[in-house]
């Protein structure tokens, strides 16, 4: 009996291993299946970069810069304050997917850093415009 070659899901053709090969045939196929909560995880970072996320995380920055005072604090202090508030409020606006999930550190971490790239030369003019009037 000649096996004949079958599309995969990324386009290929293959040759279906023979039936012994059959355990190692799904085990390679395995890696590609994501779980639950990496679902819920890569949803969120996607969506960093749309328009409505971009604008959710400029508001959730703007609330945070008008509820933390800048004389009390140093930029580099500031800067994280703002930052750690902005991640949690952001993750937390999104709880129903991440409620009790592991890995939500990492995910904190990341954020953070993206946040950090994208306003930090925001933040700092706002904390230098707010450290004048002192």
């Amino acid at each position: 009996m000649k096996r004949k070659p079958t599309r995969t899901p990324f386009g290929r053709y293959q040759i279906p291993p023979p039936p012994f090969f059959f355990d190692w045939y799904i085990y390679s196929y395995m890696k590609y299946i994501i779980s639950e909560s990496q679902k819920n995880f890569l949803y969120l970072i996607r969506r960093l970069d749309d328009l409505e996320m971009v604008h959710h995380m400029v508001e959730i920055i703007n609330e945070g810069l008008d509820m933390f005072d800048v004389c009390d604090y140093s930029f580099e202090d500031y800067l994280d304050m703002i930052l750690k508030y902005s991640v949690n409020t952001l993750i937390y606006s999104y709880e129903d997917n991440f409620k009790g999930k592991q890995g939500i550190e990492l995910l904190k971490t990341l954020i953070y850093d993206i946040m950090k790239k994208r306003y930090f030369k925001y933040i700092r003019e706002k904390f230098y415009d707010k450290k004048e009037k002192c």
